[in-house]
C-alpha cells in the first residue's frame, strides 16, 4: 500500500466516488495498487483511513498510464455476485492485467497499449474469469512495435459478446516455463470459453494464432479481414501450426472467415481473410453457414483445412466474392464432414509450389479429401485448378501443383464440376448422389466412380478424360448424357472409356448396356447402347425396330406387371425412331397432341370382339374341329395380341 496518493490518483478516486469518467492526459500515471483498493473497497493508502465508495457505474479511466499489473484475481462480490464494470479506455497498462477467476459486470480496454515483460505470462490474463456482460478488447496492441501482447481467456464465462476487432496481439514462442490450459501459448486463447453472445474479431491481426478449442459461442463469430499467423522460423517456434485452432468448438450461429472492405484511416480497401499455418475445425460444430471466401491460407505442415468430423447446419462456401481467385498452399482434410445444405468450391486454386524444396511423400495424396462425408445439398466445384503460373493466359500457363479429390463413400444431395481442371486422381468410388452429376471439367488422370448410387443422371457432355473414366458397378437411375449418341463407325479408332450395364426384368436374361467410347483425338467421344443375352450374344440399338421383332419371335418379352411395362416402353423409346422422330410416352389424355383423340369405348368393344372370337375358337378346338380349328385359334390369339 502507497503512503500517500497523488494528485492525479486523488482525482480518480473522486471521480470515481463521483460515479464519473475519470479523464485524464498522456502522461498522468495511476499505480495499479490503487484500482484495487478502490475495487476492494479498502483505503488506497496508509494516510486515507475511510474507503472510498463505487458507484454502480464503476470504474471508467480514459487516457492514464496504469504503473504495475494490476491484480484483480479471484474478486467478487458478497455472494460470489458480479462487480461493477471495470473499464479503461485509451490507456497504457504498464504490467498488463490479470482478473483470473473474477466476478464483474463487464471488463473493457478499448484502444488501450500494454507495455511490459510477457515472455512468460500474458499481458490480459482472464482465465476463469465471468462477466455478467461484454468483454471488450478492441483495439488494444503492444505499446512498442516489436513487443508482446497477448490474452489468455480460457475456461471463461461471459454473458454477452467478445470483441477484439482492429486488435494487435503478439505471443512468445513456446517455451518451458508456460503453464497454459492449450500446453501452448496463443496470441488469443479462448479454449474452453461460454459466450453467450457474438465473437468479433474483424482485422484481428494476431501474431501466434487463435485457439478456440472446446470454446462454445451462443451466437456467431466474425473472424472477416483478419490475419492470423503461426509459422516457426528460426527465431520463433511453435510445435504446433494451427493458427486458427477450433477443434471441437460449438458455435451456434454462423462462422464468418472471409475478405471484406476495410476502412482505416477514412479509406476503404479490400482486405482478405489470411492464415498462415493450418485452420482446424476438426470436430466442429456449427449450427448456420460456414464462410470462408477471399482468404489465403498458406502451411508448411501439408494441410491447409481440417474439417474431419465436424458438422454445419447450413452451408459451407470456400470461394471469393471481391477476388479473382483464391489460392491454397496445402490440402483439405474433411472426412466424415456432414453439410445440412450445399458445398460450394469456387475460383479455387490449390496444391503446394514445386519449389518448396518438400518430397511428395510428405504430403497427403489428395488435395481435398472428403471420404464419407454427408452433404445434404448439392457438392459444387467451380472454376477448381491447381495452382497455376503467374501467366495470364490460362492456356499458356503452367501447373505448379498436382490438385486432386478423395469422396469415397460420401453421400450427397448432388455433385457438379464445372469449368475446373484436375491433374491428379478423382476418387468418387462408392459414393452416393440423390440427385444428378455432372462432370464438366478436364481430368488429366483417372476418375474412378466405381460401385457408385448415382439416382439422377450423369452428365458428360463437356467433360475430357485424358486418362480413364471408371463407372464399373455403378447404378444411374436415369441417364447418361453425352455430347453426341452414335454407333462407331466401321474401321474407327476409338477406346473404351467407361461401361455399365444392369438387367431388364421385362427382357429375363438380357442386359441393356451402355458404352462410352473415346473416337479419334479430334472426333470427341460417343455413347453405344446395346441388349446383350445370357450367352454373349450383342446386338447393338441404331434407331431401327429390328431387334424388338426379334425378341418378339424368340418370345423373350415377359411383361407381367406396370413396372416391367415401363421399363419396356421407356426402353423401346430411348432407342427407337419412327418415321417422324423419336417415340415419346405420353403420361395421360392431356398430353395427347392437337387433333388426336382416343376412341375408348371402340377400343373396349373391339376387345370384347376379339376375346369372344378366341375362346369360340378354343370350344371348337376341344369339341373335334377339323385341323383349321387350331389355326383359327392361333389367328384369334394373334389379333387378339395386336389389340391389346
Amino acid at each position: 500500500m502507497k503512503d500517500y496518493l497523488t494528485d492525479v490518483e486523488a482525482k480518480l478516486c473522486e471521480q470515481v466516488e463521483r460515479g464519473e469518467v475519470a479523464l485524464f492526459e498522456e502522461g498522468d500515471e495511476i499505480d495499479a495498487s490503487v484500482i484495487r483498493y478502490l475495487i476492494l473497497g479498502l483505503p488506497t493508502s496508509k494516510r486515507c483511513s475511510g474507503t472510498r465508495p463505487v458507484r454502480p457505474s464503476g470504474i471508467r479511466i480514459s487516457g492514464a498510464t496504469i504503473c504495475g499489473r494490476l491484480n484483480l484475481d479471484d474478486i467478487a462480490d458478497a455472494g460470489s455476485a458480479p462487480l461493477y464494470p471495470v473499464v479503461f479506455e485509451d490507456c497504457i497498462l504498464d504490467g498488463g492485467i490479470s482478473a483470473r477467476h473474477g466476478h464483474f459486470g463487464r471488463l473493457a480496454m478499448p484502444g488501450c497499449r500494454f507495455r511490459g515483460d510477457f515472455e512468460k505470462i500474458p499481458s490480459v490474463d482472464i482465465e476463469g474469469c465471468q462477466l455478467g456482460s461484454d468483454l471488450d478488447l478492441s483495439r488494444t496492441r503492444p505499446d512498442l512495435p516489436e513487443a508482446l501482447h497477448w490474452i489468455r481467456g480460457d475456461n471463461m464465462r461471459i454473458d454477452g459478446k467478445v470483441v477484439v476487432n482492429h486488435a494487435l496481439l503478439r505471443c512468445p514462442p513456446e517455451n518451458q516455463g508456460l503453464r497454459l490450459t492449450d500446453g501452448t501459448a496463443y496470441a488469443l486463447a479462448l479454449v474452453g470459453a461460454e459466450i453467450t453472445g457474438e465473437l468479433q474479431a474483424m482485422q484481428l491481426e494476431a501474431l501466434g494464432g487463435v485457439t478456440l478449442r472446446s470454446a462454445t459461442i451462443k451466437g456467431d463469430a466474425w473472424l472477416c479481414s483478419s490475419t492470423i499467423v503461426r509459422e516457426s522460423s528460426a527465431s520463433h517456434a511453435f510445435q504446433s501450426t494451427r493458427a486458427f485452432n477450433a477443434q471441437s468448438v460449438d458455435i451456434q450461429g454462423n462462422l464468418m472467415m472471409d475478405g471484406r472492405l476495410a476502412i482505416r484511416d477514412d479509406d476503404a480497401s479490400f482486405q482478405p481473410f489470411v492464415v498462415r499455418g493450418t485452420i482446424c475445425l476438426l470436430g466442429a460444430k456449427i449450427g448456420g453457414a460456414l464462410n470462408l471466401k477471399d482468404f489465403q491460407v498458406s502451411t508448411n505442415d501439408g494441410h491447409a483445412i481440417l474439417l474431419g468430423g465436424a458438422s454445419i447446419g447450413g452451408s459451407l462456401v470456400i470461394g471469393t466474392e471481391y477476388q479473382p481467385t483464391n489460392i491454397v498452399r496445402g490440402f483439405i482434410y474433411a472426412q466424415a464432414l456432414r453439410v445440412g445444405e450445399e458445398f460450394t468450391i469456387s475460383n479455387f486454386q490449390i496444391g503446394r509450389s514445386s519449389n518448396d524444396g518438400k518430397s511428395e511423400n510428405t504430403h497427403p495424396e489428395y488435395s481435398i479429401d472428403l471420404d464419407h462425408a454427408t452433404i445434404v445439398g448439392e457438392c459444387s466445384f467451380v472454376n477448381f485448378d491447381p495452382i497455376r503460373s503467374s501467366n495470364t493466359d490460362v492456356f499458356n500457363s503452367i501447373f505448379l501443383s498436382r490438385n486432386s479429390i478423395r469422396f469415397v463413400g460420401a453421400q450427397m444431395g448432388g455433385l457438379r464440376f464445372m469449368n475446373s481442371t484436375v491433374n491428379g486422381r478423382v476418387d468418387g468410388s462408392r459414393f452416393k448422389t440423390s440427385g444428378d452429376c455432372q462432370l464438366s471439367l478436364r481430368a488429366i488422370d483417372r476418375i474412378d466412380l466405381s460401385d457408385s448410387d448415382i439416382a439422377g443422371s450423369i452428365d458428360l457432355t463437356n467433360l475430357q478424360v485424358e486418362a480413364e473414366l471408371i463407372l464399373k458397378g455403378t447404378d444411374i437411375r436415369r441417364a447418361i448424357k453425352v455430347g453426341s449418341i452414335n454407333v462407331p463407325g466401321e474401321g474407327e479408332q476409338r477406346e473404351l472409356l467407361a461401361a455399365r450395364g444392369r438387367p431388364l426384368s421385362s427382357i429375363p436374361g438380357h442386359r441393356l448396356v451402355e458404352a462410352l467410347w473415346r473416337r479419334d483425338a479430334n472426333a470427341g467421344q460417343r455413347q453405344t447402347a446395346h441388349i446383350m443375352r445370357g450367352d454373349d450374344l450383342v446386338a447393338t440399338f441404331n434407331g431401327n425396330v429390328w431387334i424388338f421383332e426379334q425378341l418378339k419371335l424368340k418370345s423373350s418379352v415377359r411383361v407381367r406387371n406396370g413396372e416391367d411395362a415401363q421399363e419396356f416402353l421407356q426402353l423401346f423409346c430411348a432407342h427407337i425412331q419412327g418415321d417422324d422422330g423419336a417415340f415419346r410416352i405420353l403420361e395421360g389424355r392431356a398430353a395427347l397432341p392437337e387433333g388426336i383423340s382416343i376412341d375408348e369405348a371402340g377400343m373396349e368393344a373391339a376387345l370384347l370382339a376379339a376375346r369372344r372370337k378366341l375362346q369360340d375358337a378354343e370350344r371348337q378346338a376341344r369339341e373335334g374341329a377339323p385341323d383349321n380349328g387350331q389355326v383359327s385359334v392361333v389367328k384369334a390369339t394373334w389379333e387378339l395380341g395386336q389389340l391389346e
